[in-house]
């Protein structure tokens, strides 16, 4: 089977986080078929090792499986993670048989889109000697295949925020019998505005408000609690925790001052995605010699990855992979990744999976 014939299966087969129980099958009649991987099923995901005699190092590469809810409530894979699935699985079909001086670990995780696959899978590193651990991400609006580094943060930290206020609801005719959110709900939002105008300051920060409830709509009753949820995010952990910080104190401030119970709650937490400079260079250097298309990104991408939590635990490196200039954002409803980058990216796999074994050689 090629690659754009499985990535056409995964594609008509979108599955929430923590349901991608078809996409796992799919994946793993491809292996059994077409590759030499070991493989090991674990609790809702699996990996799959190619085990090369007196290989002293194993190298892990990370596909994510989840799709996302489209604008009509259905399914759809409008991140492009069944291609990232097609691409490692070609590279898996690539190496059987190969010799490529490492052992390679296939990981196929759940539930990257709420933040909380890479953390189940962290059990990887418990089971298996993991050296080095690599993962990419399509990137719409670069041509088709080039490879996109970044030293230092490749993706921001983010997190779901949820600032609840009570107080007490009141006939609307009698506002003073009644303790209101408004005020300081206003008053939070107000300070938010500043981070709005903040892209300047390093590190960047960004507090995006997603929604905002001030009791309900029924005109005789005067509000008696509200909630704003935010998305927060930084370039960093450190700038992320500042943001923290900020948010909540202004919240408690208004919060007192109105004297309303406030309430802190977070959900889809993400970590920075940082490149130790050293490995990065590497990879630019020794691609450039094998005359791959690389491109340096200047900013980190502003959207989150979860595979930060690998980082934080073994080396590794986070690259990007232009799915082309023409191509949807990603998460719109009219994105979908492209057929021919299926194969073409499991070429681009196999290269930067030799380029991470010489990484590790270099250390002896």
């Amino acid at each position: 089977m090629k690659a754009g014939t499985l990535w056409q299966e995964l594609h008509d087969h979108p599955e929430l986080s923590w349901h991608e129980m078809k996409t796992m099958e799919i994946l793993k009649k491809f292996l059994r078929d077409e590759s030499d991987l070991i493989i090991e099923e674990r609790n809702r995901w699996f990996y799959g090792i190619h085990r090369e005699e007196e290989a002293e190092r194993t190298i892990a590469v990370r596909a994510d499986m989840d799709g996302i809810r489209s604008e009509s409530g259905g399914v759809f894979h409008g991140c492009g993670h069944d291609g990232h699935m097609a691409m490692a699985a070609s590279a898996a079909a690539a190496i059987r048989n190969r010799k490529i001086g490492a052992n390679v670990i296939f990981l196929f995780q759940p539930a990257e889109e709420n933040g909380e696959g890479a953390k189940r899978c962290l059990d990887l590193f418990r089971e298996q000697p993991v050296d080095f651990i690599l993962g990419c991400h399509n990137i719409p609006g670069y041509p088709l295949g080039t490879l996109l580094l970044r030293s230092g943060s490749f993706a921001c930290a983010s997190r779901g925020m949820i600032l609840k206020m009570t107080g007490c609801q009141s006939h609307a005719a009698y506002p003073e019998d009644g303790i209101s959110p408004a005020q300081a709900i206003a008053a939070v939002l107000e300070s938010l505005r500043t981070f709005e105008s903040r892209q300047d300051q390093n590190p960047r920060m960004m507090a995006t408000v997603v929604s905002v409830r001030c009791g309900s709509r029924n005109f005789g009753i005067q509000a008696g609690d509200g909630e704003i949820c935010l998305t927060i995010r930084s370039e960093t952990d450190d700038g992320l925790q500042t943001l923290q910080d900020t948010i909540c104190g202004a919240a408690s401030k208004a919060a007192e001052r109105e004297r309303l119970k406030l309430e802190i709650s977070y959900q889809d937490v993400f970590p920075d995605t940082y490149n130790d400079p050293y490995t990065t260079d590497f990879f630019y250097r020794n691609l450039e010699r094998i005359h791959l298309p690389v491109f340096t990104l200047q900013e980190p991408m502003r959207w989150s990855e979860d595979f930060g939590w690998y980082l934080k635990e073994r080396e590794g490196l986070y690259f990007g992979i232009g799915s082309g200039p023409e191509t949807p954002g990603l998460h719109t409803p009219s994105y979908m990744f492209p057929e021919t980058l299926a194969d073409k990216g499991g070429k681009t796999w196999l290269r930067m999976i030799m380029t991470a074994s010489k990484y590790l050689e270099s250390f002896k």
